[in-house]
């Protein structure tokens, strides 16, 4: 089996995005991902982008050449790569969660899955996680159930 690549990164979006250009947004990414085999998370927070992606090398590579190409952000910033032992967000071809500030409707069960997979309880299980965590924390809608 070939191994499984993940990525995480932040960027800017060049302006504030309407519910319709978010939904486009992630219409095309959900379909691409599925088709190529990656699944991940992409969190939205005042312009503020943060993306987890994993899966094949080609797929990783296809979709991450994707993103630096699209015009609806800026400022990409690379933060890690890793090859995780196993699939972290293997529900979502792409997740997506935002602060409460751009209205979207909620999703109890996306806030469920995101919140299993961040929960730190001591010691983060990797630099993904701590990354994602701590851009969720600062700004996002809280994790409370």
């Amino acid at each position: 089996m070939a191994p499984l690549h993940a990525l995480v990164y932040v960027s800017t979006a060049r302006h504030r995005l309407s519910l319709d250009e978010i939904d486009h947004l992630l219409e095309r990414a959900r379909v691409r991902n599925e088709r190529v085999g990656v699944t991940g998370v992409l969190l939205y927070n005042d312009g503020n982008f943060m993306q987890y992606l994993e899966g094949p090398a080609a797929g990783m590579a296809e979709v991450y050449a994707a993103i630096q190409r699209d015009a609806l952000h800026s400022g990409l910033i690379e933060l890690q790569r890793d090859t995780p032992p196993h699939r972290e967000f293997q529900e979502w071809s792409m997740g997506f969660r935002a602060s409460s500030a751009i209205q979207m409707p909620d999703d109890p069960r996306a806030d469920r899955i995101l919140a299993e997979r961040l929960q730190l309880q001591g010691a983060p299980r990797s630099l993904s996680h701590a990354l994602l965590n701590r851009f969720w924390g600062q700004g996002c809608r809280p994790l409370a159930f």
